[in-house]
């Protein structure tokens, strides 16, 4: 099993206009054909399309409010999937196509798509959770099961606290206690070097924080299987995709509360 930090899947939105109903199939149409400048993030707004989305490439005088309208979309909210919306354990993530600032997943969705998943899936190396199935009939195929492994999600699982602040080394490090305490509730042993880096708060950077947790992430999934619920939406199992022990019930709720915030400013 490998879990990423980084989009797998696009919003159904999106993926409605550019005409695709598979995010494996459509791995490999990008970068190629009508579909060379996919990855290419657009330099200004008239550059932006359904067949280069992402954007901007850098910064100075840019809005989402560009990408949403060059798009053909209502709100920025439709380039959020559904697995993005906000929890009460969480905040959104950010609009997969915006490529500026701290919380952006644009240019790290580029690089996995292109140079990690599309060659791999071309070859036929691995399996991506949801797209190809149930994760447990998946792990028992014999090949690598890629799926999306999101911290942000799994801070909640281990019993730290929401908007902690993972950018500051003594906030990581006043979380060792509930990640260890997890841990030995869970019978996951630590080596004593990582059990010194969670104690230390992870030095200088909170990437190394984020993987340790999203591998803790990972071991719940297989350890607890309820973890791994999907909605009953055929969209997400196909084009979406879903992140890692995310409550569909919760997600629901978030949504249901946006439509129809939506819905009442546009009638006003």
């Amino acid at each position: 099993m490998a879990g990423f930090d980084f989009p797998i899947g696009v919003p159904r939105a999106y993926a409605e206009k550019a005409g695709f109903g598979r995010f494996p199939d459509m791995l490999l149409c990008l970068g190629a054909g009508s579909w060379a400048d996919f990855y290419n993030p657009a330099e200004s707004p008239d550059e932006i399309s359904l067949w280069r989305p992402f954007y901007p490439r850098a910064p100075g005088g840019t809005r989402k409010q560009q990408l949403v309208d060059a798009l053909g979309l209502h709100s920025a909210a439709q380039l959020l999937r559904l697995c993005d919306r906000a929890t009460n354990s969480r905040g959104s993530a950010c609009e997969i196509f915006w490529t500026l600032g701290a919380k952006q997943v644009g240019r790290a969705a580029i690089h996995g798509w292109r140079n990690l998943l599309a060659p791999a899936v071309r070859d036929g190396l691995i399996s991506i959770w949801p797209f190809d199935g149930d994760l447990d009939i998946l792990l028992g195929s014999g090949k690598i099961t890629v799926l999306e492994a999101y911290p942000a999600e799994t801070y909640g699982h281990l019993g730290l606290p929401q908007g902690f602040g993972k950018e500051d080394r003594e906030r990581r490090r006043n979380q060792a206690s509930p990640i260890l305490s997890w841990c030995q509730q869970n019978g996951v042993v630590c080596r004593a070097d990582l059990s010194a880096d969670i104690e230390d708060g992870f030095g200088a950077g909170d990437d190394a924080f984020d993987a340790v947790v999203g591998l803790l992430g990972l071991i719940e999934a297989v350890n607890n299987p309820t973890r791994c619920v999907l909605p009953q939406d055929s969209t997400v199992q196909n084009i979406e995709g879903w992140t890692l022990g995310t409550d569909p019930a919760a997600i629901c709720q978030q949504s249901i509360s946006m439509r129809g915030h939506r819905a009442t400013r546009t009638g006003g």
